[in-house]
């Protein structure tokens, strides 16, 4: 059954998307840019930016060097393309 188009020499396509990590792709500055073209300004608009704008993330690292537990932690970085996850907001952001 499931090779029936095929073996028919029928056309078959398949289209696959990957949204393993949805939230993670979704770019701030594009969401700020269709916000604004849904006509969300004002206050609304403002709350959506401060919650996206002026993000970074670190990474630490916990590790054994000579004997002696130490944590490394790496300098910030900006954050421009993910959705905080576990809000209120997030749902809807990444609907736009």
């Amino acid at each position: 059954m499931r090779y029936e188009k095929l073996d028919s020499k029928d056309v078959a396509a398949g289209l696959f998307f990957d949204l393993s990590k949805p939230f993670d792709i979704v770019n701030h500055e594009i969401t700020l840019n269709k916000l604004q073209s849904a006509s969300i300004r004002g206050t609304a608009y403002t709350l959506f930016w401060s919650y996206l704008s002026g993000r970074t993330t670190r990474v630490a690292l916990e590790a054994e060097v000579g004997g002696t537990d130490r944590t490394f932690i790496s300098a910030p970085d900006d954050v421009s393309c993910t959705i905080p996850q576990g809000s209120i907001l997030g749902p809807t952001l990444f609907l736009h």
